[in-house]
């Protein structure tokens, strides 16, 4: 991740030395500097999930992905890191069918933990809509995360 420079102060009248010039182009280029990718995906197809089973969710369809982080055609379901840092993730989930309980959530490397979570409960079948998220999950390069229901 890049430092933060120190804003320099100034006087007036005051010349600027090389010391301040280089403050000035450190301020620059931080603040001109890539801050990070835009990634949008969605399915264009439905997903079968068994019940009671944590399934990750997949994207087939990319709407936008700056970063190059996903792919179309392996590990679909899969948003990696290409740069280390603080990644906003966020989701929604829809589901049709059955009277059943529906979670969704948000993990980090295939493992447990939830980053975000949402339940819903219905008592008739009808459409189940789950927002999962926003939430801040540090990442380094090679990091993924995806999004899972239950």
């Amino acid at each position: 991740m890049a430092t933060i420079p120190t804003i320099p102060g100034f006087t007036v009248g005051q010349l600027l030395g090389a010391a301040s010039l280089q403050s000035l182009a450190d301020m620059a280029t931080f603040l001109s500097a890539k801050s990070g990718g835009w990634f949008q995906a969605h399915q264009s197809v439905a997903q079968s999930i068994a019940n009671a089973t944590d399934v990750a969710i997949t994207f087939p369809t990319e709407d936008v992905d700056t970063d190059g982080g996903h792919s179309t055609s392996s590990n679909t379901s899969r948003y990696t890191a290409q740069t280390s840092g603080q990644y906003w993730v966020s989701g929604a989930y829809h589901s049709t069918g059955a009277a059943t309980d529906y979670g969704a959530w948000i993990r980090k490397n295939g493992t447990g933990g939830a980053f975000a979570y949402s339940r819903c409960a219905r008592p008739s079948s009808g459409d189940c809509y789950l927002p999962v998220g926003p939430v801040l999950v540090p990442m380094t390069t090679g990091d993924y995360v995806e999004p899972c229901q239950s």
